[in-house]
């Protein structure tokens, strides 16, 4: 209680001590926080008193830190800068003015961060920031306001809007291509460096499914680059070093800049859509639909064809 009570009492002194130390100047801080010169003077003596410590040096015309003031300036500048840092904190939360947007890696750097100033105009009058979290998308402590995912939640307390399917399709550089191809069929495929994503999710299509659907199998001493997340794959496929498979809505943007091409014509349809999620218990306080429109613009319809980059 004698602590309490004593930073009650020294707490009335603080903002004096700051002002004058900032402003190395007792008139000047008075005429900040609305003082007298001789009022500032006498809270810091009384601040001095109780501290035991000289907090300035009185020079002519001037004052300086002590050693003690300097120490606790910075301290309580820290501490000020903190509390401000909550109150604007809080201050957001109680206008909802931030939306949370959590997705998954791929998701965030392939279709969104490409057409950010679309999708903000999605969201106007709101301030967005995007986190995301792989494998699923979706934070899992709940501690988001919408998130954009592949495939169900693993998660319960979900409720979600489905969007649209996908199709998978080998694809890599024109460089890569122009070395390592023509490719001419699916076998032609097994002559290459394939890269591959550890499927974290029972939907998610790998090589072997991929090559099964055309009757053909990995061979038993062939071993291909793995990743842990599509968007490791992808960067791998960027740089060259490879050939991946490729959610063709997802890569559109890199496709469109030609980026990455499709060697081959064979598409695999997903049987997984895309959906918007929210927690169950917290439905949004905006309203969803000019992104669920966006994305349906931008990337539902019928998936665009790339025509094999080797066949004339």
């Amino acid at each position: 209680m004698r602590n309490k009570a004593l930073f009650r009492n020294l707490q009335r002194l603080l903002p004096a001590f700051e002002s004058a130390a900032r402003l190395k100047s007792f008139t000047l801080a008075g005429e900040e926080i609305g003082l007298s010169q001789s009022a500032v003077s006498k809270q810091i003596i009384e601040l001095e008193n109780r501290l035991g410590q000289r907090l300035f040096i009185r020079l002519h015309k001037r004052i300086a830190l002590t050693s003690a003031g300097d120490r606790l300036l910075k301290t309580y500048s820290i501490a000020i800068s903190q509390v401000l840092d909550v109150v604007e904190d809080l201050m957001h939360e109680r206008s909802r003015e931030q939306i949370v947007l959590s997705t998954t890696t791929g998701i965030g750097a392939f279709m969104l961060l490409p057409r950010l100033a679309e999708m903000r105009q999605c969201f106007f009058g709101h301030q967005i920031f995007l986190m995301t979290w792989d494998p699923r998308g979706i934070e899992p402590a709940g501690q988001f306001d919408l998130a954009l995912i592949y495939g169900d939640p693993d998660v319960g307390g979900i409720a979600t809007r489905p969007l649209f399917t996908d199709v998978v399709t080998p694809v890599c550089t024109p460089e890569f291509l122009a070395k390592s191809g023509p490719l001419r069929e699916v076998r032609d495929l097994l002559d290459c460096e394939l890269l591959y994503t550890q499927a974290q999710i029972p939907s998610w299509v790998s090589w072997r499914q991929w090559l099964r659907e055309f009757d053909l199998e990995l061979p038993k001493n062939y071993q291909p680059i793995g990743f842990n997340s599509d968007y490791n794959t992808i960067q791998a496929c960027l740089a060259g070093e490879g050939i991946a498979l490729g959610w063709l809505r997802g890569l559109s943007n890199m496709m469109e800049l030609g980026r990455l091409v499709t060697p081959l014509s064979q598409y695999l349809p997903t049987e997984d859509r895309y959906q918007l999620a929210w927690p169950a218990d917290k439905s949004p306080e905006f309203s969803i639909e000019p992104f669920y429109e966006w994305l349906v613009r931008r990337y539902g319809g019928i998936v665009p064809f790339y025509p094999p980059t080797n066949l004339a």
